[in-house]
């Protein structure tokens, strides 16, 4: 049985991203900030949703595809890996990639106090920023949390990276998954996948 090593702190990030009202307003905060919390306000409106499952599933897509960037997080924990994949594989891939990502921060929204998420603040170098915020776990724990995002055509800002505690979540999926290929083969990662989305765990 394959086990995904992410640290404890790393499962905080998924609550991170549903988060409700109440939480204190960044000074002056800019684009990047702003669409990092309307697309998390979003998610968290679709989990707290009363619909059918099917529906609820739905929308959650839907947000999720708005705040991350599922390629570039894809590219980036295969590494060099990704440029030997055709187009289909690739595709496959980040499809994959992003059914696990949203399996495992969606089953750990219970984790964190949403009334007490801050946005502290942002910084924008080109086409990419990082917003830091800090996270009140219902555990009495405070987590640093930072959104890495890209500015994508112009207009809209993608998660591409989320630190927690300074620790990449891509990079540690990159060595997961790296361990995986170098002991076995890409198609037993591939396989893998295919299984851990499929079952839902």
């Amino acid at each position: 049985m394959m086990h995904w090593h992410v640290p404890w702190t790393s499962f905080l990030l998924v609550a991170v991203l549903v988060t409700a009202p109440g939480r204190e307003p960044v000074a002056s905060a800019g684009p990047p900030t702003e669409q990092i919390r309307a697309a998390i306000d979003q998610l968290s409106r679709a989990l707290a949703g009363r619909d059918h499952a099917q529906g609820r599933d739905a929308a959650v897509d839907e947000a999720t595809d708005r705040l991350f960037d599922w390629t570039a997080m894809a590219r980036q924990s295969l590494r060099q890996h990704w440029d030997r994949r055709t187009a289909a594989e690739r595709t496959e891939f980040t499809r994959l990639f992003a059914g696990l990502f949203r399996r495992v921060y969606v089953s750990r929204i219970h984790l964190i106090d949403p009334k007490q998420f801050r946005y502290l603040s942002e910084t924008i170098d080109g086409d990419r920023a990082t917003v830091k915020t800090k996270v009140p776990t219902k555990q009495g724990d405070v987590i640093d949390v930072d959104y890495v995002a890209r500015l994508a055509d112009g207009r809209q800002w993608r998660v591409q990276d989320v630190r927690v505690e300074g620790v990449s979540l891509i990079d540690n999926y990159q060595r997961q998954f790296e361990s995986i290929i170098g002991k076995s083969s890409y198609e037993s990662l591939i396989e893998k996948l295919r299984e851990r989305v499929k079952d839902g765990k």
